[in-house]
């Protein structure tokens, strides 16, 4: 997997633990990658279906595919989630962080 994503990430931008809104036991890497870096299938046609019993909510089918959501997820997976416990109060095993700023291509296939 290195040979796949190793080179398509790089660091924008390093949050000091004390310096993150509120404070973290941990500092903050934040990502963004080249376009190109998740293949992209041809335009589909997505369809909205709005959620019963949630005013306002909504989820939209045909976004992405099954394959361009398993290569989200081993992006995410290969940069490694990081852990994310606010310095004061309540924590969890369980709370990591990835923060991805995605490529422009990326961005433009899912919010256009």
């Amino acid at each position: 997997m290195e040979s796949l994503y190793g080179s398509r990430f790089r660091v924008v931008q390093h949050l000091k633990a004390a310096d993150r809104q509120p404070p973290n036991k941990h500092d903050l890497r934040i990502y963004t990658s080249q376009p190109g870096t998740v293949p992209l299938a041809a335009s589909q046609t997505p369809v909205r279906a709005d959620m019963p019993n949630v005013p306002g909510a909504f989820m939209i089918q045909g976004l992405l595919t099954p394959l361009e959501c398993r290569n989200i997820l081993a992006c995410a997976n290969f940069v490694g989630f990081s852990p994310d416990e606010p310095a004061t109060g309540s924590s969890s095993v369980l709370a990591h962080a990835f923060v991805w700023l995605a490529d422009q291509e990326l961005n433009d296939a899912v919010f256009e």
